[in-house]
């Protein structure tokens, strides 16, 4: 149980990798359907840190604010107030 878990927590740094301009829209689809639909929080915690706060990202960010696990609100709290006072001043 332990290596699979492993390996869907490696798996989300691999999605960074693949993060590119083409498959941007892949790649932030497949981050925000493991944020909304993985039961362990490691894998969760994993793709906030890994995911980057925009305006589509964010309503899934800012869900994970209310999640069950002290880490993962952390980590949501951390990535969606992470250098974004600038753009939403106006």
């Amino acid at each position: 149980m332990w290596a699979i878990l492993s390996v869907r927590i490696k798996q989300t740094g691999f999605l960074g990798d693949f993060h590119t301009v083409n498959t941007c829209v892949c790649t932030t689809a497949a981050y925000i359907f493991v944020l909304s639909h993985d039961a362990n929080h490691d894998v969760r915690r994993a793709v906030l840190s890994c995911v980057a706060a925009s305006t589509k990202t964010l309503p899934h960010i800012l869900q994970k604010t209310r999640d069950v696990n002290d880490n993962v609100r952390k980590v949501a709290y951390q990535v969606g107030t992470e250098n974004h006072h600038a753009s939403f001043a106006n």
